[in-house]
């Protein structure tokens, strides 16, 4: 049962990743950019269990707290999981402010 949910999870964000992936590949980034950006998206919305687009600012906050503090991300790492967030606005980022 857990797999099936985790299927479907990953079918319902795949349109909001290929539109971040279309972002970076306009924005001339390399394919290790994309895979990496890509991936820090992946890792904060299973870590806040939710779609990236749903995530709060406070959701946003904890997990870099997080990986700072409990996972103890070097600053490099925590840049590409910062860029990889950040390399979703505006495009592909809803068009509202953050819920709090």
């Amino acid at each position: 049962m857990l797999i099936r949910q985790q299927v479907v999870r990953v079918k319902s964000a795949a349109p909001l990743y290929s539109r971040i992936a279309e972002d970076l590949h306009l924005g001339g980034m390399s394919q290790r950019t994309h895979d990496g950006y890509l991936r820090a998206v992946r890792q904060l919305a299973d870590y806040c269990k939710t779609a990236p687009n749903k995530i709060t600012e406070s959701q946003l906050r904890r997990y870099f707290l997080f990986l700072e503090n409990e996972k103890k991300f070097a600053y490099g790492s925590l840049r590409v999981a910062y860029s990889g967030f950040s390399s979703r606005e505006p495009a592909s980022a809803t068009d509202r402010s953050w819920p709090r």
